[in-house]
């Protein structure tokens, strides 16, 4: 599972989805199939695999077929990237592969 309830996520997929790279909060863990209704707009959880309900600010589709900015709905764990704290004893990858830059090193 890549989130846990209270997270900020990303979502980073599918590519078609008009949600793409928006950031959101996740609430709580649905139920395999169970619905949530929002904004008067009634969302489905899968039967498979994981679910959140989020809040945020997502394009959704209305009864009728149309396309409607709504306030949260259901999103498949798989994708999401919560974006968390990484603590004190995280490491920047980055300057694994190069070592930071020093003063010393500048060339004019």
């Amino acid at each position: 599972m890549n989130c846990k309830p209270g997270d900020l996520a990303r979502i980073i997929g599918p590519s078609t989805s008009p949600n793409r790279d928006r950031i959101v909060r996740c609430i709580r863990l649905l139920a395999r199939g169970e619905e949530m209704v929002l904004d008067g707009i009634s969302f489905l959880a899968a039967s498979h695999g994981e679910f959140w309900a989020v809040e945020g600010r997502l394009v959704g589709e209305n009864p009728m077929g149309r396309m409607v900015i709504v306030n949260g709905g259901p999103i498949g764990d798989q994708w999401l990237r919560p974006i968390r704290d990484p603590g004190d004893d995280a490491v920047d990858e980055t300057l694994q592969r190069l070592p930071a830059p020093s003063r010393d090193e500048v060339m004019v």
